[in-house]
């Protein structure tokens, strides 16, 4: 909430935005960049909570107010992100936009965060619906298991984010033991 010069980035989601702290990651990433302008990435997130729950959050609604966010990244509980058409348009669909309403009126604009249990479709199928782009996760570990079979991405819950592999010389192999490879499964 300070008046300093910069992009403030808010993440919306549940423990697969928290775990790991996934905004922080993304505000160090910008930092390591010389030439970017100031980002401050925060989140507000509850386990399970899906966009249905967030639109009724009223600390969340006041948040959007009080701050002129630059971006608000929209994560959908992964049941409903993976859901066919029809059922993500009837249970994601109107409070993805209450939320994205809420948040353009003060100059924002909406990112669909796509987690890595989502196929491309679902979060195209989302950000098409809301006239938004997508922060393609899902797609950046399909690249790097292509790149390195067996790197392994996920923790040892099967459904969180396993960060070792950030740790310079650590070889993530499947002997290693670090974290599983597997896919699958909707934690939050």
């Amino acid at each position: 909430r300070s008046e300093r010069p910069g992009l403030r980035v808010l993440f919306v989601g549940n423990s697969l935005t928290y775990y790991n702290d996934m905004p922080g990651l993304v505000q160090k990433l910008a930092a390591a960049d010389d030439g970017a302008r100031p980002l401050f990435a925060v989140y507000y997130t509850a386990p399970g909570w899906s966009l249905r729950s967030a639109s009724r959050d009223e600390g969340l609604s006041d948040l959007l107010d009080e701050i002129r966010w630059g971006a608000v990244v929209l994560q959908e509980h992964s049941e409903r992100a993976a859901a066919a058409p029809e059922r993500l348009r009837r249970e994601t669909v109107p409070f993805a936009r209450k939320l994205q309403e809420r948040a353009t009126a003060n100059g924002a604009r909406t990112i669909v965060f796509m987690n890595w249990f989502a196929r491309e479709a679902e979060a195209s199928d989302l950000a098409v619906e809301l006239g938004a782009r997508v922060a393609p996760a899902a797609l950046a570990w399909d690249e790097a298991f292509r790149r390195r079979p067996g790197l392994n991405l996920l923790g040892s819950d099967g459904a969180h984010p396993n960060l070792d592999f950030l740790r310079p010389g650590l070889d993530l192999t499947p002997e290693d033991g670090a974290g599983q490879t597997r896919r699958g499964g909707y934690p939050g």
